[in-house]
């Protein structure tokens, strides 16, 4: 009997089922037992962050290769490109070939990361350097231009288109600039190092000493107060008038019971009296006049008179202050007769019927317009109407919210001598009649009423001659810098900050120090005051922005003056009659 075919059919298609199912078993025992796949390269790292090659020669890159965890790998095939063929090519092994001189981009890629690094083909190395002298002699106050060498590079040709330098590689009697500017400075010797590429060549120079035609020194004028200190510097010239360096001072005082000068140049008052100081080197001396004075006992007195409430704080400082400007101006002012009713010189101020010998300056502390804005205001109100029209009756104003900030930063002091000091005249009784050119009568030029002027001086002729001789100004024909920026309330009424620096009538209080200058109390003088130039600080150009430098017993955050300084109010006859002028106003900022 046949049997059904389907029967047949469905028994062959079983093997090749459970065939199937065999082998996919045995594949994925295959798959579990294979080393994972490689890591790709995360990183390529160039071993030089800059390189650098000759025109014409090769050079190995190398670079690393990290995975993602910093792991360096091995064996991958790294691809190298050049982004600017015609500076430098770079084969399949990383060299590269400079072609020409300039800067190209070398690029290493591994899988999908790259590195690169910044390539400069530079010109053949200058191996031999031949010099058209390898020593000189120069005398002090000479200047050469060395001439450009004659180099070479390792091929032997001639090249054109390099720069040497120069630099000072000993001693100190030249300086050098980077391009081969010589100035023989001072007598001895010195060796220059030309260099170009890794050769450094010695060029060896001898400096003879130059006659010395002329010796500066600052101060000229030497003012100083028994048992005080100036100090002075001394420079040389030249016949040229080339400035000559590293020389050797010597100090002799003429008379030294008066005043006694050391090795350094440091002047001392002994006694009053008059002598002189002879400064000289090799052929070259000056001498610095020195006239020595006693401060104190004179007969100028401030009557300062407090009004309200006023701290012991403020009362002590506006005392020294007081104190201060009674050493400077020594003689007695002309007695007056003063009439005024009260409020004639400001809210608060009483009414005075009495001869003024020399000066009230009437001082009170009140709430102006809070801390850190105007600290004081200050001006003559009263002066005398003969000539020379000096003041007599003043006043003075304190923020009291800047009493304790000032006198905390120590300038509290400073604060009210320089408030004193426009009272007095400083930038007050500097009036619109004053403007007549050098070397007129007159004490300051080119100043309008309000606004800055554009180069404001001071052109009494004993502040001019202070000024040259503290170095500030060339000679005494210049008149005397006054403020010219800072605004109303700065400029017009104080010294140019630019070049007096701490100055006390600047327009700015500094840390530490804000010494009184001969420029000021020779100002005061040219108004016709009898001053003592050696009350003034030992202050010059040459400690003009670090008094500290030389400390001074002059009566210091450098802050600016914000006040109110206006002009007197008043002209007053001998027998007290008030006449009312224009004020030079000021107004406040």
């Amino acid at each position: 009997m046949l049997r059904p075919p389907t029967l047949r059919w469905r028994h062959t298609l079983a093997v090749p089922i459970l065939l199937g199912a065999a082998l996919s078993g045995a594949l994925s025992c295959g798959d579990s037992s294979t080393a994972p796949a490689p890591a790709r390269v995360a990183r390529v790292q160039f071993t030089e962050t800059a390189d650098s090659v000759e025109i014409g020669s090769t050079r190995l890159l190398s670079v690393q290769l990290l995975d993602a965890q910093g792991v360096a790998l091995s064996g991958r095939t790294v691809t190298w490109q050049s982004s600017d063929t015609s500076v430098a090519t770079v084969d399949n092994a990383g060299t590269v070939t400079g072609r020409r001189i300039g800067v190209t981009t070398v690029t290493a890629l591994a899988d999908t990361a790259s590195g690169t690094v910044g390539l400069v083909v530079r010109p053949l190395q200058v191996t031999h350097v031949t010099l058209p002298a390898a020593a000189y002699t120069l005398t002090e106050g000479d200047t050469l231009t060395l001439k450009a060498p004659q180099l070479v590079d390792r091929t032997g040709a001639a090249v054109t288109d390099r720069q040497v330098t120069y630099a000072l590689s000993s001693g100190t009697a030249v300086q050098v600039t980077p391009g081969g500017f010589v100035t023989a400075t001072t007598a001895g010797s010195a060796v220059v190092t030309a260099r170009i590429d890794t050769i450094a060549t010695p060029i060896a120079f001898t400096v003879n000493p130059a006659v010395v035609a002329s010796v500066r020194v600052i101060p000229s004028l030497a003012d100083v107060a028994v048992g005080h200190l100036l100090h002075t510097q001394a420079t040389a010239y030249a016949p040229g008038g080339a400035q000559l360096t590293g020389h050797q001072y010597t100090y002799t005082s003429a008379n030294s019971g008066v005043a006694t000068v050391n090795t350094s140049g440091v002047i001392t008052g002994i006694a009053p009296g008059a002598t002189t100081v002879t400064v000289a080197t090799g052929s070259g001396s000056m001498i610095v006049p020195v006239s020595v004075a006693s401060l104190g006992g004179g007969t100028f007195h401030v009557d300062v008179r407090f009004l309200g409430t006023v701290s012991t704080t403020l009362r002590t400082a506006a005392l020294a202050a007081a104190a201060r400007w009674e050493q400077v101006i020594t003689q007695p002012l002309v007695p007056y007769q003063v009439v005024a009713a009260a409020g004639d010189c400001g809210k608060g101020i009483p009414a005075v019927n009495e001869t003024v010998q020399n000066m009230i300056i009437y001082v009170q502390a009140d709430s102006i317009d809070g801390r850190g804005k105007i600290a004081g205001q200050a001006s003559p109100c009263i002066i005398r109407d003969d000539a020379p029209q000096l003041t007599a009756l003043g006043t003075l104003e304190v923020d009291t919210a800047d009493v304790a900030s000032t006198a905390s930063a120590g300038v509290l002091t400073d604060l009210l001598t320089h408030e004193m000091g426009h009272i007095i005249g400083i930038g007050t009784l500097w009036d619109d009649n004053i403007y007549s050119p050098l070397p007129g009568p007159h004490v300051a030029t080119g100043i309008p009423s309000t606004g800055c002027g554009a180069d404001p001086e001071y052109v009494g002729l004993t502040t001019r001659i202070a000024s040259a001789a503290l170095g500030f100004t060339q000679d005494s024909t210049l008149g005397v810098p006054i403020e010219n920026t800072g605004g109303s309330g700065t400029c017009n009424s104080h010294w140019r900050g630019t070049v007096f620096g701490h100055e006390l009538m600047t327009g700015t209080l500094h840390n530490g120090s804000n010494p009184m200058s001969l420029v000021t109390i020779e100002a005061l003088g040219d108004l016709g005051y009898s001053v003592t130039p050696q009350a003034a600080a030992d202050f010059s150009i040459l400690n003009a922005t670090n008094p500290a430098a030389f400390p001074s017993p002059s009566l210091s955050i450098g802050i600016p003056i914000n006040e109110h300084v206006t002009g007197p109010r008043f002209t007053v006859t001998r027998s007290g009659q008030l006449n009312p002028i224009r004020a030079r106003i000021v107004p406040a900022p």
